[in-house]
């Protein structure tokens, strides 16, 4: 398959099978161990998640594989059998991640317990609405798992509006400006970090090389 959306999650896939192996070989803390396999299982949730929207029922792969290997030629998973994997790895992940409130400064941007039940909502309310609509499955089982753990969410009390103290009518706009980065914005429940310098990156763009070659033409107003 060509589709970037098709390999890259698959990628991600494997990479997961491989830290989860590999951990029950290290001599380790199991609560070092099971703290890194839930992010590992939270990422694999996350691909299947993709997959799940983009295809439907995929092959499941828990396992690393070789060249050899019988799963290659693995029939597509139903979709009940994706979403329930998806499920059993995010409950992992909210059984042994650490609560968003026990997230020091240093580790803003790194999966929490919250960031875990926030993807369940997302993908439980999505599969909820796609089953629903297309007269499939029971569409109010995973509507109730978005419900309740939203609301598991919201129980903690963790997480409020960003208010923008100077001016708070325009709080929504400061929002996505440097006064709304940053650890104490309680309204981002995941950031995407792109990195402290030029020499400690995350994610990078591309976008003055887009400029330059003409695939992005900004207006003379988003210019000044």
């Amino acid at each position: 398959n060509g589709s970037g959306d098709y390999t890259t999650n698959y990628q991600l896939i494997r990479a997961v099978n491989t830290v989860l192996e590999k951990a029950q070989q290290m001599s380790l803390d199991a609560g070092i161990i099971s703290k890194y396999s839930a992010e590992a299982r939270f990422f694999r949730a996350f691909a299947y998640g993709e997959l799940l929207k983009r295809f439907g029922g995929m092959p499941i792969i828990t396992r690393t594989i070789n060249l050899n290997d019988e799963l290659l030629q693995a029939p597509r998973g139903t979709r009940e059998e994706v979403i329930s994997l998806i499920y059993s790895d995010l409950d992992y992940a909210i059984q042994n991640l650490p609560e968003a409130s026990a997230t020091k400064s240093t580790d803003y941007g790194r999966i929490n317990k919250s960031v875990a039940q926030a993807l369940k909502v997302r993908l439980a309310l999505f599969e909820g609405t796609f089953e629903k609509y297309h007269q499939l499955g029971d569409a109010n089982k995973h509507l109730t798992i978005a419900k309740n753990t939203a609301n598991d969410i919201i129980s903690t009390g963790y997480f409020k509006l960003f208010t923008y103290t100077a001016n708070p009518t325009q709080s929504y706009y400061y929002l996505f400006q440097k006064e709304g980065n940053g650890y104490a914005n309680k309204e981002v429940i995941l950031p995407r970090l792109y990195g402290k310098d030029m020499t400690d990156r995350i994610s990078t763009h591309n976008y003055s090389r887009n400029i330059e070659q003409g695939a992005i033409t900004p207006t003379r107003y988003l210019v000044d």
